[in-house]
């Protein structure tokens, strides 16, 4: 339960922009990182990628608005979360794997860093006088 909620913690700064994504620390690995023996992958940008097709929009637009409540509740209890992430309509291991895919798979987080926009609220208007 614990590692399903440190998951979803991380999965949270996975949407919040791409610089604090890049400098999430343990990931699979990056391109940079690879020995200079080895062969760039050749067919797929991102061959860990899972399955990024299966993912629709209506589970980004889930992954969204429960990322949005975990960040405007960050004193929740492990399991608040991920009750919260079920509220959603989402499963943990569904919220996860979308959080996996955004990382290995820019469409996917630019997706849902749109659906995160639309999730915040409204600025306020501009002070009378201005345009």
């Amino acid at each position: 339960m614990i590692r399903k909620t440190l998951a979803l913690a991380a999965a949270s700064a996975v949407v919040m922009g791409s610089a604090a994504f890049a400098q999430a620390p343990g990931g699979d690995s990056a391109p940079s990182a690879s020995p200079p023996s080895a062969a760039p992958p050749a067919q797929s940008p991102a061959p860990e990628t899972p399955s990024s097709s299966a993912i629709t929009e209506e589970k980004l637009r889930a992954f969204a608005k429960a990322t949005a409540t975990l960040q405007q509740q960050p004193n929740l209890s492990p399991q608040e979360q991920v009750q919260k992430v079920e509220q959603s309509g989402l499963s943990a291991q569904e919220y996860n794997t979308i959080a996996e895919t955004a990382r290995n798979d820019p469409n996917i987080l630019q997706q849902l860093q749109q659906f995160m926009q639309q999730q915040q609220p409204a600025a306020p208007a501009a002070p009378a006088g201005q345009p």
